[in-house]
């Protein structure tokens, strides 16, 4: 996808941000509570992919939804 498909779709580059970091942190959340319901393999489901994405998301931890 070109920069401006990008840009007609989102309207701005912060909002383009604002829709990725939306989606990274509702994956998180599910991914999260399905560790807590106990219904993951922990050596490949979902903690190695909220592991790769820790240091993104502690970039972003001053960002509210």
């Amino acid at each position: 996808m070109s920069h401006p498909g990008l840009l007609h779709h989102f309207g701005s580059a912060e909002h383009l941000a604002e829709a990725l970091h939306e989606r990274l942190r509702r994956q998180i959340r599910e991914d999260l509570l399905g560790l807590l319901a106990g219904g993951t393999d922990r050596a490949n489901g979902p903690a190695s992919q909220v592991a790769g994405r820790s240091p993104f998301w502690r970039t972003q931890a001053g960002r509210q939804a």
